[in-house]
């Protein structure tokens, strides 16, 4: 193959590169512009609001007017027809048992053509974000008609946080993967290319989890920006929203302000006190239904004692009791622990007040000693120690207040979920403020730790992704040995592959490889 990637400068720029090899065109003409941008809200998006259960369930009306109860929303389709099968609804008090559809406009019933398919015709609503026609219902191919709900009214807490605080890694995803109609060139490729390929598409990814916080700053300090994202890696998919709002409800600067002038032992009780109350997680005497051990009751009075005298500030920003907080958690990982670890963490690391002041310092140090990619993987190790709580007087023997004492102690924030805050959280903040004060040094240091991070837990994407460019692990190890090249593997699928999972319809590479053929 010609070496046409020395010219090549973007991730976009690889893109066209290699539509063109797929294509084989050799046309070298560059294709319309905004094909890789992705829509402002994602179908997924609103797919995961639905299946999470993320609305105000006991005000749900169609647009017609009648009320809207879900008795099961259904099963995730991932294949060709309705996003949701069999799901149970009770419209206006009837019973009705069928699939659901979901759009972001109301108008892409029709664009999509769902009336022409009879597919859709056993569709018992039509979910949409916003809309954009003037129906109240649409068309099935057999004549009948099928109720819209909008979802934006309804959207809880509302959809701006949801978007703030769901990622594209939160989503649900086929976990079957098959090796994709791009693979054999992907194999045949330059190994120069695909490096430059995929450390873009790395980059790329990085820039956008930058982005998500900048979004972040209108009005917020970067110390609670950081915050926000600290606890939000905390959560599992619905919880992560939880765990956002709770930094929203109680931030840090009044956390800071409210346990000032107290030892550290002292402030840890304090903020483990304010934030456990205004997440609603602290039992009531009504909700205690086996009695609690005397070293339970004695933590509780020290946390109701401390309340008592804070609540005026926070009463009015009790979160609303929810089972989210728990679902799909191990018990290690219970938002009471996790919650616990935060409090601990936040005196360990910023006990003057200044969280990403501290943590700039910290990476300055970092840049001046680092001076070779193993020095810096030390300095990785220890920010990633700095991170990882591991022992609590009550919380490191305890699942939730009502769990029998473990005779083995439990860590609060482990190595993992440490390494998961200081590649997400962490290094992305401070890249972002290094940038705004053009500090070079700690910017270029910041790009270093980014480039060599180790990578990170596997999930479903990365390994589908493996699979569908390489075909084996063997294959993939070449060029995915690190957590930048793990982020490409996001950056691919959800630009290059669309989001979908289940075939190569909708991938970038083949949609310009047909264009191409039609032009011709």
């Amino acid at each position: 193959m010609e070496r046409i990637y020395e010219n090549l400068k973007t991730f976009e720029d690889y893109c066209e590169a290699l539509a063109e090899m797929i294509s084989g065109s050799g046309t070298g003409e560059k294709t319309a512009p905004g094909l890789l941008k992705k829509p402002p809200v994602s179908e997924r998006l609103l797919q995961s609001i639905w299946m999470e259960g993320h609305l105000k369930k006991d005000e749900l009306k169609t647009l017609s007017g009648k009320s809207v109860e879900i008795l099961s929303p259904g099963r995730w389709n991932r294949e060709a027809g309705p996003d949701f099968l069999a799901g149970e609804l009770r419209i206006s008090g009837e019973n009705r048992k069928g699939d659901i559809e979901i759009h972001v406009s109301s108008s892409d019933w029709i664009r999509h053509q769902h009336d022409r398919n009879f597919e859709y015709n056993k569709c018992i609503l039509h979910v949409c974000l916003y809309q954009d026609d003037k129906e109240k219902n649409d068309a099935l191919f057999n004549g009948d008609r099928v109720e819209r709900l909008l979802l934006e009214p309804y959207v809880d807490p509302d959809f701006k946080t949801l978007k703030d605080t769901f990622t594209d890694d939160d989503y649900s995803y086929h976990e079957d993967a098959g090796v994709g109609k791009c693979s054999p060139i992907f194999r045949s490729l330059d190994p120069e290319f695909l490096n430059g390929f995929f450390d873009l598409a790395g980059d790329g990814r990085i820039e956008e989890k930058m982005e998500r916080l900048k979004n972040q700053l209108t009005g917020e300090t970067y110390d609670q920006v950081l915050y926000q994202a600290l606890m939000s890696s905390m959560g599992y998919k619905g919880s992560k929203t939880l765990f956002f709002l709770l930094s929203k409800r109680a931030p840090i600067a009044e956390i800071w302000e409210y346990s000032k002038g107290k030892d550290p032992e002292e402030r840890v009780i304090i903020m483990q006190s304010i934030l456990l109350h205004v997440a609603n997680l602290i039992p009531l005497d009504s909700e205690k239904k086996s009695p609690m051990d005397e070293e339970t009751i004695r933590y509780l009075n020290v946390l109701n004692r401390w309340w008592m005298e804070l609540s005026g500030y926070f009463s009015d920003r009790i979160l609303p009791q929810t089972k989210k907080w728990y679902a799909q958690v191990r018990p290690v990982n219970f938002p009471t622990r996790r919650i616990s670890g935060i409090a601990r963490l936040l005196v360990k690391i910023a006990s003057n007040g200044r969280l990403l002041d501290n943590f700039a310092t910290l990476f300055r140090q970092g840049a001046e000693g680092a001076k070779d990619n193993q020095a810096v993987r030390r300095f990785l190790k220890e920010t990633e120690n700095l991170l990882t709580i591991s022992q609590d007087p009550y919380w490191s023997y305890r699942f939730n207040f009502t769990s029998p004492k473990s005779k083995k102690s439990l860590t609060l924030i482990g190595a993992d979920r440490a390494k998961t805050v200081l590649f997400n959280a962490l290094l992305p903040m401070l890249l972002l403020s290094a940038r705004s004060e053009g500090d070079k040094v700690l910017e270029d240091f910041i790009l270093r730790c980014l480039k060599i991070f180790p990578p990170l837990p596997d999930n479903v994407v990365t390994k589908f992704m493996r699979s569908r460019l390489f075909g084996d692990e063997k294959a993939a190890k070449q060029y995915i040995f690190n957590e930048r090249r793990q982020q490409a593997l996001f950056k691919i699928f959800h630009d290059c592959c669309n989001n979908n999972e289940v075939t190569c319809d909708e991938c970038y590479f083949y949609r310009q490889s047909r264009n191409r053929v039609c032009d011709e």
